[in-house]
């Protein structure tokens, strides 16, 4: 079609057709700050994968799509969650809230479309390290942090 809307005749292939694909593009930044934790679209991945399996077991996770910056804090209580400084030791609770959507196909084939934000936490106590990952359904990334304060707090959902 051209400018006018009449068909011009030539065909073109739409790259964007056809299955999603994962889309980490928002933590591609360097500044980002899951890249403390290696490769962050890795660790989305994995952590996406383990809640889903928690909740549906045998499900697929087909595609992650990272809708909007990750939020990360860290601290030792509740009045001290700061986005975390990566050059001093780390505190006994970090945590991030990855806003996505997620496509997944359950075990009898039926394909589904989730989203929401992505929940981690690592909470160390007497020595022992413990981490914490959940999905909460329908939250948009302007919750991120509000939800993440209350799961640094209260962890939910062990992996």
């Amino acid at each position: 079609m051209d400018h006018r809307g009449r068909k011009t005749g030539e065909i073109f292939e739409n790259e964007h057709y056809g299955m999603p694909q994962d889309d980490f593009e928002r933590l591609a930044d360097p500044d980002c700050p899951l890249h403390m934790l290696g490769d962050p679209p890795a660790v989305v991945r994995v952590w996406t994968t383990a809640a889903l399996q928690r909740i549906l077991p045998g499900v697929t996770v087909e595609w992650v799509k990272v809708l909007a910056a990750p939020a990360v804090l860290a601290g030792d209580d509740h009045a001290s969650y700061t986005t975390p400084d990566v050059s001093s030791a780390p505190p006994s609770r970090v945590g991030a809230a990855v806003p996505v959507g997620i496509g997944i196909r359950r075990q009898d084939g039926v394909a589904i479309l989730l989203w929401g934000l992505l929940l981690w936490a690592s909470v160390t106590a007497h020595g022992t390290t413990e981490m914490y990952i959940t999905i909460a359904p329908h939250l948009e990334a302007d919750h991120a942090e509000t939800r993440l304060r209350a799961h640094l707090s209260s962890p939910e959902g062990r992996i």
